[in-house]
């Protein structure tokens, strides 16, 4: 069956985010007296809903948890919009993929994500966001795949999925729909794997 629908993850997918979310989340840290987060926590937040990060970045001081969630509220994300860089080659492939596909995107981020496609020019491009405060619960739960599906009248085996972790593998598994794993190798499940933007119309050829 064709594919009809290409649905992206956000962090790691459509940007590298690894360092905006270092600093955010260390800044944070810091601001309740704790050190920066350490590459084990980084790459925790990397995949995580904000609630479950803060949670996570504050496990050992839980009484500091109910105002660190105020503060990050407080703060909001955009000073650290311009530190997340688009994924090399992501402009021109969303622009050849958009006269032929439905495009969404499906993300673990909050409240963000709007803020983050307008700042990078990109949220044109998406007909479908759903982000973890649309769904009953977030990745790896299929939810947010389902409601994308319904959007655009899609059935599973029209869709694919473009993911770089296991939340994202087991999201797509569970939903039926093709998963890519985006620079990713060795993931629970995965249809194909792709390291370039430039090769993802092949790589479609080829589910």
């Amino acid at each position: 069956m064709s594919i009809k629908t290409i649905i992206f993850d956000c962090d790691g997918v459509l940007f590298d985010s690894h360092e905006a979310n270092r600093v955010y989340y260390s800044t944070l840290a810091q601001d309740f007296g704790r050190p920066p987060l350490t590459e084990a926590e980084t790459d925790y937040v990397h995949t995580h809903t904000v609630y479950e990060s803060v949670d996570h970045v504050f496990r050992e001081m839980p009484q500091v948890v109910e105002a660190a969630h105020k503060a990050r509220v407080e703060r909001g994300y955009g000073p650290f919009y311009k530190l997340m860089v688009p994924e090399p080659g992501i402009y021109p492939c969303l622009e050849r993929l958009k006269k032929s596909y439905n495009l969404a995107v499906f993300t673990n981020r909050a409240d963000t994500i709007g803020g983050v496609l307008e700042t990078h020019r990109m949220s044109s491009y998406f007909g479908q966001v759903v982000s973890c405060l649309d769904v009953a619960k977030p990745k790896p739960d299929p939810e947010g795949l389902f409601k994308i599906l319904e959007a655009t009248s899609s059935r599973p085996q029209e869709a694919v999925y473009i993911g770089d972790a296991p939340t994202d593998s087991q999201a797509a598994q569970a939903a039926g729909v093709r998963f890519i794993a985006y620079k990713t190798k060795n993931l629970p499940y995965q249809t194909a794997y792709l390291d370039s933007y430039d090769r993802l119309e092949k790589t479609l050829e080829g589910l």
